[in-house]
């Protein structure tokens, strides 16, 4: 797994928890949606990765965008979905 930056890890982190594996682009940046659902009412917060950290994983193989011009969405390669399980499992232990 190469050295990754902490910003890289957390996206991950963030997109293996999605049912897709993705990162959708929003206002702030690439967030992961469909990780929760509200329980009580108010704004709903997520933490958004921006556009340097996302090329910097794709500079390491790690994810891929759905347009190479204007990317909406981010997912995760194979090899981004080994590290971020590698990740999830060294941080429950």
């Amino acid at each position: 797994m190469p050295e990754l930056q902490p910003k890289m890890r957390d996206a991950l982190l963030a997109a293996i928890a999605t049912p897709s594996h993705t990162l959708q682009r929003a206002c702030g940046g690439y967030v992961a949606l469909g990780t929760s659902t509200v329980k009580h009412s108010g704004p709903k917060l997520f933490q958004a990765f921006t556009r340097r950290t996302v090329n910097r994983l794709l500079d390491a193989g790690l994810v891929t965008f759905d347009e190479p011009e204007f990317p909406t969405r981010i997912t995760l390669t194979d090899a981004g979905v080994r590290s971020a399980q590698q990740l999830a499992q060294a941080g429950a232990k």
